[in-house]
């Protein structure tokens, strides 16, 4: 969830529209499981909706519940680019798009399994700063 939507939540909580930020949080909101055995990045539930908004209230109660949060409202961190040591060149520094294109080029030298580790990777950084 970008700084956007972030400020817009802090702006209904500050309106005491917890339901309303609920609401907000499911609709703009991503969900993006913890556990890799999980389903992928998907629409919150309202659960985990109300857990994320919850956690960026601060009125969350881990120890009040029998389960830990399910979700939290992202920082507004977005990643502009990497910088990469790739062997002979030194650092490289390169944006998502570079960093793929870079995993696909090397794909003879790196193999097709590493390459389809590293492509994910790049998507799971492309869909946690959504």
């Amino acid at each position: 969830m970008g700084l956007d939507h972030r400020n817009k939540l802090k702006s209904l909580m500050g309106d005491s529209e917890k339901i309303k930020a609920i609401k907000y949080a499911r609709e703009h909101g991503k969900a993006i499981p913890a556990d890799p055995g999980s389903q992928d990045p998907h629409r919150p539930t309202l659960g985990e909706a109300k857990d994320a908004v919850e956690m960026l209230a601060g009125t969350y109660s881990a120890h009040s519940h029998d389960r830990p949060h399910r979700a939290i409202i992202g920082s507004g961190f977005k990643v502009k680019k990497l910088v990469v040591d790739v062997a002979g060149e030194g650092d490289v520094e390169l944006d998502l798009d570079g960093l793929q294109m870079r995993f696909l080029q090397d794909l003879e030298s790196v193999g097709l399994a590493e390459v389809q580790h590293l492509l994910k990777l790049t998507e799971y950084i492309r869909e946690w700063q959504v």
